[in-house]
């Protein structure tokens, strides 16, 4: 006769995962680019583009206690990696805007090469995020009461060059 002997029946990963709530991300990402490049006159180049991005984001994610239990039906502890119960969501959007505008002009002249450049650029950077959560206990007896959490950057550069000159002999 053996004595003091605990068998533990682990469960399966699917087994924790369904049992211990859920966990959902959906993301979405759209890039779109426009570009033009205009030679209206002999040696003048004119280049524009423009690019859009639209990232948008959104969580949700469903926490239960999960209790593990011996070979007999025994309690033995609350799986330490579920706890606290509770649900939280997020939510995030980031948009994103470039514009380039520049140009250059090449003239030779017998032996003398003349090139000038200007130029311009513009971008921005918009992103914004929201989260609320609730833990501990959560029962249907009891509205939840939410712990926001918001969050909002921006960032900005301009930048002008120009004109540049590039002599040459040749």
């Amino acid at each position: 006769m053996v004595t003091g002997q605990v068998k533990v029946i682990t469960p399966t990963l699917p087994q924790f995962l369904d049992e211990m709530g859920s966990r959902k991300t959906t993301k979405n990402d759209f890039w779109n680019t426009l570009a033009l490049k205009l030679t209206p006159l002999k040696g003048l180049t004119i280049n524009m583009d423009y690019t859009f991005n639209y990232y948008a984001e959104h969580g949700k994610v469903h926490r239960k206690t999960f209790n593990e239990y011996g070979i007999d039906g025994k309690f033995l502890q609350v799986f330490q990696h579920s706890r606290p119960s509770g649900v939280s969501e997020s939510q995030a959007n980031d948009t994103y805007n470039a514009f380039n505008l520049f140009g250059d002009y090449e003239l030779t002249l017998g032996k003398h090469y003349f090139k000038v450049m200007a130029g311009y650029n513009q971008e921005t950077k918009h992103t914004r995020g929201f989260s609320a959560s609730r833990g501990m206990s959560l029962s249907p007896m009891t509205f939840p009461q939410w712990t926001p959490l918001p969050e909002r950057n921006m960032w900005a550069t301009r930048t002008t060059a120009g004109p540049q000159e590039a002599v040459s002999s040749v």
